[in-house]
């Protein structure tokens, strides 16, 4: 995920984009709960 500068560490302090991950993961806990419906 760290593409910005591939020669410098990570910080905590750096913004993270993390958008797409969350629709991945929000999508897939939607699709688990309507599996357990049926």
């Amino acid at each position: 995920m760290w593409w910005c500068a591939p020669d410098e560490p990570m910080a905590a302090a750096v913004y993270q984009r993390i958008g797409s991950v969350t629709k991945t993961v929000t999508g897939t806990l939607l699709l688990q709960l309507a599996e357990r419906a049926n």
